[in-house]
Formats: C-alpha cells, sequence, structure tokens
C-alpha cells in the first residue's frame, strides 16, 4: 500500500507480487476507502505484449481485506443481482426484463485486463476486486474488449511501451416502476459498489508525451444517443485503428477525445503533459 494520498484524499495503493524478498508493481490505483470506489488504474503496457503467456489459468478473484463485511462473490451471482435490481426498481418484473443469465448481467469489469500484461503472474494480479468495477456484460464484452485489443495492437505494431490510465467515472441510473431514476448498485442499501455510467482509458507515451483518451457509456438500456453521453468532443475519426461499432447502444457507445478536453469533464483523472494526440 502507498503512503501518499491520491486525489489529495483518497488510498494508493499497487499490486505486485514479491520475488527474492523484493515487491515487483504491476498496478497502482486509486481508491476511495468509504464508497470502495477505485477512481482509476494505472500500468505499463510494454511493447512485446503480443508475446504474452497464454493459457494461463483465470483464477478467482480475491477482495483481500479491502472490503470488509461484504461478500462480493454473493454480489455478483446473478440471482442476487436480480433481487438487488428488484429492490432498486420496486418491480421483480423489470429487473428481469433488464437481467439475462449468461448474457445481460453486471459483470466484473476489469480496468487493467489480464491480456494487458505479458507474464502468467502478472495476469493474476489483475484478479483484485479492487481492479473491476460493475461493469454490463454486452459492453464489457463488446466495445470495451475491442478496444482493450486494440491498444494492445497498437503497442505492439508501433512498438511503443505504453502508460495506461483506466478509470470510471459518474453514477449509472434505470428508470424504476414508477419512472424515476435510481442509480444501479450490487449492494441494493448502500452507496458502496456502484455501476459506474462511464469506463474511461488513457493511453499516453511518455517519451513522445503524446496521448489520447477513450470513454464507453456503461449503460446498454439507452433508447436513443444523446448529447450528455458525450463527455467530451468525439475525435474516433482521427483514431483509424479502432474497429469498434461505436455507435451500437448494446455493445456501449465509445468515442475517442483528447486527454485535455476529458479532464476537463473527469477532474479526478490525474494530470499529464500531453504534447498532441497519439495516433
Amino acid at each position: 500500500m502507498g503512503t501518499s494520498s491520491c486525489l489529495s484524499m483518497h488510498t494508493p495503493i499497487e499490486i505486485g507480487f514479491n520475488v527474492s524478498g523484493s515487491f515487483i508493481r504491476t498496478i497502482e490505483l486509486c481508491r476511495d476507502d468509504r464508497t470502495y470506489k477505485t477512481y482509476y488504474t494505472k500500468f505499463k503496457m510494454l511493447k512485446s505484449i503480443r508475446s504474452a503467456q497464454s493459457g494461463y489459468p483465470r483464477p478467482r478473484f480475491q477482495a483481500g481485506e479491502f472490503y470488509p463485511g461484504i461478500d462480493l462473490d454473493q454480489l455478483y451471482r446473478f440471482e442476487t443481482q436480480l433481487e438487488t435490481l428488484a429492490r432498486i426498481l420496486n418491480s421483480t418484473e423489470l429487473a428481469r426484463q433488464r437481467l439475462k443469465k449468461s448474457v445481460q448481467f453486471l459483470s466484473r469489469g476489469h480496468m487493467a485486463a489480464k491480456a494487458d500484461f505479458v507474464y502468467g503472474n502478472q495476469q493474476r494480479a489483475t484478479f483484485w476486486y479492487m481492479n473491476t468495477a460493475p461493469q454490463w456484460q454486452s459492453f464489457n464484452g463488446g466495445n470495451w474488449n475491442t478496444l482493450e485489443a486494440n491498444v494492445r495492437q497498437f503497442a505492439a505494431s508501433r512498438q511503443l511501451d505504453l502508460d495506461i490510465y483506466t478509470g470510471v467515472h459518474g453514477q449509472m441510473t434505470m428508470e424504476d416502476i414508477h419512472g424515476r431514476q435510481q442509480p444501479v448498485r450490487l449492494h441494493a442499501n448502500s452507496e458502496v459498489l456502484s455501476a459506474p455510467k462511464f469506463y474511461w482509458k488513457v493511453i499516453y507515451d511518455p517519451v513522445s508525451k503524446r496521448g489520447t483518451a477513450f470513454v464507453g457509456l456503461n449503460d446498454p438500456f439507452i433508447r436513443s444517443i444523446t448529447y450528455d453521453v458525450y463527455l467530451c468532443t468525439d475525435i474516433s475519426d482521427k483514431i483509424k485503428w479502432l474497429d469498434w461499432e461505436a455507435d451500437d447502444i448494446t455493445a456501449g457507445i465509445s468515442y475517442a477525445c483528447s486527454v485535455d478536453d476529458l479532464r476537463r469533464a473527469v477532474p479526478h483523472m490525474p494530470k499529464l503533459d500531453v504534447s498532441e494526440i497519439l495516433m
């Protein structure tokens, strides 16, 4: 665990593993110990990512001592999500319309993905609950998954070691039986473990000081694409290596922005010295 604060008030934490008595850091993160929200993570993506160890088994997620009194495995179970959403929406029928077993549910959305790391022990280090936030499965396996794969391909093809920042912003809501928007959470009676409205990612080359930001909407239930889903000006047309379906609501509305533009909307993003867009 770090000793200084992040965002002037929260706890910096390092995830990694010990080798011959030395701690090897894999992921840095900034976390609110009151709401258990991780604002963002940071890690180094290597240009050798194409040589990543494959077939390394997926371990169980670990909570450690960071979620006292909360059974995260239980909260993420489909049946528990159904009960929780029914209470939030005041309607079991509405909850059953929204959640579909093995198809649409809140998944453990990695911030730093398993496939973003070269070695098996690094991949295993991503399976901490602190490195996740509730993410709708169609978005998790849709445009967000595509973005992660595109970034890995970009780092490898351009032979760049990139700093990758990934975070969340806002509160995802859903209309209840009375037509009122209610915050969606894994824990119905607490603000902990809230589903964020947005996921964001920044790729940054510290050598050239170039960087680009990406945003995905964690809400596959919107009826139309409105201005408020855009936190910043979309510059996706400049990023030729993206092959997501940006306007697919179910897969997650997604777009790219300049880093400074996004930071005006998301002030808890780390400050970076960015000279221009990384394309």
